[in-house]
């Protein structure tokens, strides 16, 4: 009976849409238009407009974990960088926002590194030459200061 659509435009539908005691025709004509193409009338139900969250799963976790273990620390955006530049070049998908590194962070239990007693300058070939004289050398001088204690 409703599926024709010429018996909608009647005046007594008209007259009820005017009083708000029956839907407006446009109203029907979308409800028909969905029974027929999904064989229901159940309204949509609101999932909220929040954006889906993209965890970090499986290797980029892994490799979160591992390059925080060896730069403890690495800026949120250099760990951005690393993960992004871990994918391949044909199917890199848009970069990790700071919330799920954070995200990924806690769900380690990493913690921001604030003071270090390592500087990148202890490796440098005079710093390394001072170390080895230190620790071969410190022999020497004791046995020299017992020798002058006797």
């Amino acid at each position: 009976m409703w599926l024709n659509r010429h018996e909608l435009n009647s005046p007594v539908l008209n007259q009820f849409c005017q009083q708000k005691k029956f839907p407006c025709i446009k109203t029907c004509q979308n409800r028909i238009a969905k029974y027929t193409s999904l064989g229901h009338t159940h309204p949509k139900r609101a999932t909220g407009n929040g954006q889906a969250k993209r965890e970090l799963c499986g290797g980029n976790l892994k490799q979160l974990a591992v390059y925080c273990a060896v730069f403890p620390k690495a800026t949120t955006d250099e760990i951005r960088a690393y993960l992004f530049n871990l994918q391949p070049a044909n199917n890199q998908p848009p970069p990790l926002l700071h919330s799920q590194i954070i995200c990924a962070e806690q769900l380690l239990q990493l913690s921001r590194k604030v003071g270090s007693t390592t500087c990148s300058r202890a490796y440098l070939p005079i710093n390394l030459t001072k170390r080895e004289m230190y620790f071969t050398w410190g022999s020497l001088l004791e046995l020299q200061t017992q020798q002058l204690q006797i």
